[in-house]
C-alpha cells in the first residue's frame, strides 16, 4: 500500500486546491436573470401605463357621447315644449275656440228662445246654482217652451245679459 505524504497536499497552490464550485456561473446567471427580470419589470409598468391611458381616453370619449345624447334630447324637449306652448296660446285665443266650435264641432249659436236668465241674491258668500229643467218642469212652468221664448223676449226689450 503507498502512503502520501502530507506535504505533497500543502504544496499544491491554492487555485488548483479549491474545488470548481461554479460561483462565477452562478453570478453570472444571477446577473442575466436580474436583468431579465428588470426588463419584464419595465415592459409590465409600460402596459399597465399604456392601459391606464387607455381606459382613461375610453370613459372620457363615453362621457362625451352620453353628453352630446343628452343636449340632443335637452334640444328636441326644448322644441317641444315651444310647440306646445305655441299651441296652448292658440287654444287659449277666442277667435280660435269659436272658430274650432262653430267649424270642427258643429255648434251653432242659441237662439233667443234658448237662453234662459237666472235670477241670483246678491249674497256675497252664497253659491249660485242654476235651475235644472226638472225642478222647473215639476214647478210647473216648462223648460222648452212658450215660457222661454216670452222670458227671451222680456230680456231683450229690457237688455238683460
Amino acid at each position: 500500500m503507498i502512503v502520501a505524504r502530507q506535504q505533497y497536499y500543502q504544496s499544491i497552490p491554492d487555485i488548483q486546491q479549491k474545488p470548481n464550485t461554479g460561483l462565477k456561473k452562478q453570478a453570472h446567471r444571477k446577473r442575466i436573470n436580474v436583468r431579465k427580470r428588470k426588463a419584464l419589470t419595465r415592459v409590465c409598468v409600460a402596459l399597465a401605463v399604456g392601459i391606464l391611458v387607455i381606459s382613461r381616453f375610453a370613459v372620457i370619449s363615453e362621457c362625451n357621447f352620453s353628453k352630446r345624447t343628452l343636449e340632443r334630447e335637452l334640444e328636441e324637449l326644448q322644441k317641444a315644449n315651444e310647440r306646445l306652448q305655441l299651441q296652448h296660446a292658440q287654444v287659449m285665443d277666442i277667435n280660435w275656440l269659436e272658430d274650432y266650435a262653430l267649424h270642427q264641432l258643429g255648434m251653432i249659436y242659441p237662439e233667443s228662445r234658448d237662453i234662459v236668465y237666472v235670477a241670483v241674491d246678491n249674497t256675497e258668500y252664497g253659491s249660485l246654482f242654476a235651475d235644472g229643467s226638472e225642478d222647473r218642469d215639476q214647478a210647473g212652468f216648462p223648460g222648452d217652451g212658450w215660457f222661454a221664448l216670452l222670458t227671451g223676449m222680456v230680456g231683450r226689450v229690457f237688455d238683460i245679459k
